[in-house]
């Protein structure tokens, strides 16, 4: 596809610690350095311009990459070097010697070339190298697993990537949508993938992939390092050009993004939230993304961030100027939770969510707003009002079908629902038993999945299953002049319509229309007309 055919970039989340050698300086021959490491975060964090856009390759795939800047310029022949002996798991040694570079130039490069390109994932942040002197004359990459395994492994990453750009910016979206919008897709997207990993920024062992961004594609699971990696290759495969901003004073890394009108920052992660919350404990809400650091400014993010100063933060790569005015369609997100992008111009906005105590005992369910909105319609159209029966909480997409939990007044269980995004048309696909309601639902590999939640009053506890959402209607068949599906129209015709009319059941546009009513003119006269009957 078109858009896939530029800008792999990113990332010096980590930056190069040089381990300097002892007693070897001022040889003639060549000498081997046993280990040095790529640290995190750590003494030579890179400076804004230090590195320039002329380093985006307009080549994918390959691991080999044709670059903007001359053909023999030092840098750039280090990194096709590089690129080539990674591409083949090669633990040659890669020859330098006509490149001039000092130690400490040579390791720090190899630290930005490793944070350049994600899909390189395997390489380790060890490697051996040869020098004379100060002059570092080549690098013996290392690895972390074997080729075979290697090739396995990205495989796997290249069809997750593929997906994921395929399920939040289509083909044909990407034609029409604005760089911010597309941008903003993936963001949503990303948050509502991949959960926070507490136990890899614990102990790195426990969850080596969290850092990088297999492990935020792949296994779903990311530190701050992995999120940014993977949102800086999501943006790349749509033509946006990013990097990664980092502070050591946060102790974190986040992204800026440059588009038409500056550069501004997103944080994914911070706008994936963790709380402890969670009816499942796992810290993450699923089928919850926020956009409180989404197209912010300099002075935007280091007032947003109370709990950190990242007010030393630093650019990995020259963009241009950053932004100094917010951004000019901040309106369509600002306050808002999860976003889908429907197709021409329109998003559905999740707002307003809170959760309801005493509609069930022991559980509190969500509810929210949902509107129709666009850049040039930010106000938006209201769906299903906020706080009002039916209540709707949390959702998740799964191709032209939205689904959320829902609860209705009086009702003692919760249901899920199904939107068809193109008509907007409601079904009902799962009720839960006496007691249940469904929360955090969330899209995984083409299924749906929800939390089924209940009160256990004996042990004064709530409790939950992960369970995937068998997807069927429960819509009652539309007969004519019926609806309730037994083929009379009687007194429980009535009722049902009653019901419907209060807001505490729902029927179909399409089986009101089949017994006879205009659904935008149904009233309480014709529950009555129905009993009179």
């Amino acid at each position: 596809m078109k858009r896939f055919a530029a800008l792999l970039l990113v990332l010096i989340v980590s930056a190069a610690s040089v381990t300097n050698a002892e007693g070897l300086s001022g040889e003639s021959v060549p000498q081997m350095q046993t280990e040095t490491e790529i640290a995190d975060v750590s003494e030579y964090v890179l400076s804004a311009g230090s590195m320039t856009p002329a380093f985006l390759p307009n080549g994918v795939g390959s691991g080999a990459a044709v670059f903007a800047d001359e053909e023999n310029d030092p840098d750039t022949l280090f990194v096709e070097r590089v690129l080539a002996a990674w591409s083949d798991f090669s633990e040659e040694i890669i020859d330098l010697t006509d490149l001039g570079l000092t130690i400490e130039e040579g390791a720090f490069l190899y630290g930005v070339v490793m944070n350049l390109y994600p899909r390189f994932f395997d390489v380790s942040p060890y490697f051996r190298y040869a020098y004379d002197g100060n002059m570092m004359l080549g690098i013996v990459p290392q690895y972390l697993c074997t080729k075979e395994q290697g090739e396995v492994r990205l495989e796997q990453y290249d069809a997750a990537i593929e997906k994921m750009v395929a399920d939040s910016v289509s083909e044909a979206d990407y034609q029409t949508m604005s760089e911010t919008e597309i941008a903003l897709a993936l963001h949503d997207y990303l948050a509502l993938h991949v959960r926070y990993s507490y136990k890899g920024v614990n102990d790195r062992t426990a969850d080596p992939d969290a850092y990088n961004a297999y492990g935020a594609v792949v296994n779903g699971s990311a530190v701050c390092q992995g999120y940014t990696l993977a949102y800086s290759e999501l943006l790349a495969c749509n033509n946006i050009v990013s990097t990664a901003v980092t502070s050591e004073n946060a102790a974190h890394a986040w992204n800026a993004v440059m588009l038409e009108n500056g550069t501004y920052h997103v944080d994914v992660t911070f706008d994936d939230p963790g709380c402890s919350w969670s009816p499942d404990g796992d810290d993450d809400v699923s089928g919850f993304a926020r956009h409180d650091y989404f197209m912010l400014t300099d002075a935007e993010i280091i007032a947003e961030d109370t709990k950190s100063d990242r007010s030393d933060m630093v650019f990995s790569l020259a963009l241009g100027e950053a932004a100094s005015v917010s951004h000019p369609d901040r309106a369509l997100w600002q306050d808002a939770y999860t976003m889908f992008y429907i197709g021409n111009g329109l998003w559905l906005r999740h707002k307003n969510m809170t959760y309801l105590e005493g509609v069930i005992e022991g559980l509190k369910p969500s509810a929210t707003g949902l509107d129709l909105c666009s850049l040039t319609d930010t106000k938006g159209q209201e769906l299903y009002p906020h706080n009002s029966y039916p209540l709707y909480g949390f959702m998740a997409r799964l191709d032209d079908t939205l689904y959320l939990n829902a609860f209705a007044g009086g009702a003692k269980s919760g249901k899920i629902v199904a939107l068809d995004i193109g008509t907007f048309e409601e079904t009902s696909v799962l009720t839960l038993q006496e007691g249940h309601i469904a929360e955090e639902l969330e899209e995984k590999d083409g299924d749906i999945y929800y939390l089924d939640l209940w009160y256990d009053s004996a042990e004064g506890k709530v409790k939950y299953e992960r369970k995937k959402l068998e997807i069927s209607s429960e819509e009652p068949p539309v007969t004519a002049e019926d609806l309730t599906g037994d083929g009379v129209m009687d007194v429980l015709d009535a009722i049902a319509l009653a019901k419907h009319l209060a807001g505490l059941s729902s029927i179909t546009n399409d089986v009101l229309t089949a017994a006879g009513f205009v659904p935008a003119e149904v009233s309480v006269g014709d529950a009555v007309a129905i009993c009179a009957g």
